[in-house]
Parts: C-alpha cells; sequence; structure tokens
C-alpha cells in the first residue's frame, strides 16, 4: 500500500491509499512497464461489441494480470525462444475465470504453423 491516493497507470483512475491494486481495472499499484503493457493488451481481447473492457461470465471490468514466464528472460535474454509462445493470463477478480491470450510467437514456431497447417502440440521442453 502506497500511503497516499494515487493514480492507475493502466486506466488513470484515481484509487485510495489503502488500495494495492485499482478498484477499477485491476492494475498493481507498483506495476512496471511490462505489466502494464500485458493489461492493456489484455483488456483490449477482453472488449465487448459496446467497447469496455469486461468479464464474459460476470460483467466485472476489473483483472489481474500477469505474464506466462519472465518478460525479461523472454525477450531481453541472449536464449531466445524458438518455439515457446509467451502468453498474457487475465483472471477476473470477481468469478476467477482465467483467460489465455497469446502474446508473443517466435517465427520458427509461426512457420511451423504456416507449413504444417497445425500448432506444436507437444511442449515437452516446458517441463524441465
Amino acid at each position: 500500500m502506497s500511503g497516499y491516493r494515487w493514480g492507475c497507470l493502466a486506466c488513470g483512475q484515481g484509487n485510495s491509499a489503502n488500495e494495492k491494486y485499482c478498484e477499477f481495472c485491476g492494475a498493481s499499484s507498483t506495476a512496471t512497464s511490462w505489466e502494464l503493457d500485458a493489461h492493456e493488451f489484455a483488456m483490449n481481447h477482453l472488449k465487448n461489441n459496446e467497447g469496455e473492457s469486461k468479464c464474459s461470465s460476470c460483467s466485472c471490468s476489473s483483472h489481474r494480470v500477469k505474464f506466462s514466464e519472465e518478460p525479461f528472460e523472454y525477450f531481453e535474454s541472449r536464449q531466445r525462444p524458438l518455439i515457446r509462445a509467451m502468453f498474457v493470463i487475465s483472471t477476473c477478480t470477481s468469478c476467477d475465470l482465467e483467460i489465455k491470450t497469446e502474446y508473443a510467437v517466435p517465427t520458427f514456431r509461426k512457420l511451423y504453423r504456416w507449413i504444417a497447417g497445425k500448432d506444436i502440440e507437444s511442449e515437452w521442453w516446458l517441463k524441465r
């Protein structure tokens, strides 16, 4: 908790001092640029016909958003992912509905999808 009223960097709304997450969109009060990017990406994919970012199950607009793995290790490290896709996982704060959306796909995996006409089914490299 910050100890003072704070403005959410994701939605711009003001929040009370004792809140760790935004009361309106669910973003963290100490969100990094990676987390803000993931939150914006997830909210854009949750939009309904009226253009509002709400849960499809309970119509709540507040979500906790995270990446499937550490973004710095995925994008910035020297060990570039060859076939590992990265996901943004959005969880509704009311009903705990979890939505997993593909965020980044390496070129090798896109090429495999194009040639084979399907995605890679075995993910044995994740079980290390």
